[in-house]
């Protein structure tokens, strides 16, 4: 059991990404990216009851739905870096989905999501605030080659790219 418990803070503490409202993170490029058709990204509230349909890490996870927010709400997807330097995945939301998007992230604070391309989870978060018009993935510890090459397969398909 304590080598469960330690395992599974293990895994915690080495996914420490929470997912919040951001302000703008110094970005690499200043064109707009939506996502590749071919990429469907989706983030969804875990749930503790139904048939688990996504994992991570090793994590069985079930999902609510709908999805807070699908590609058809997203207008830019980028690598960037926050204040620290630390490599992060920005999204912009489309004007038109804001108000929807800031409802939905408002009653999910605190609650644990997946961040999911394709069907697979890129990563599980708790929400730390509301997302106004953009949200960004922190990603400590990755490369910022890695995640730009990420990022390249969120907007261009392809080959999935793992972080």
């Amino acid at each position: 059991m304590r080598t469960a418990l330690l395992k599974i803070a293990g895994l915690g503490l080495a996914a420490i990404l929470l997912l919040s409202g951001c302000g703008k993170p110094e970005p690499v490029t200043t064109e707009d990216h939506p996502p590749h058709a071919s990429v469907q990204i989706k983030l969804r509230v875990v749930s503790q009851h139904g048939t688990p349909s996504l994992e991570f890490n090793g994590r069985k996870v079930a999902v609510r739905e709908p999805p807070l927010f699908t590609n058809a709400d997203i207008q830019n997807v980028a690598a960037s870096f926050d204040g620290n330097g630390v490599s992060v995945i920005s999204m912009t939301f489309k004007p038109e989905s804001v108000p929807r998007i800031l409802r939905a992230t408002e009653a999910a604070v605190g609650k644990e999501v997946v961040l999911s391309a394709n069907d697979q989870a890129l990563t599980l978060a708790h929400v730390a605030g509301a997302f106004g018009q953009s949200m960004q993935v922190t990603l400590p510890g990755k490369e910022p080659e890695q995640v730009q090459a990420f990022a390249r397969y969120l907007t261009k398909g392809g080959e999935p790219v793992t972080l």
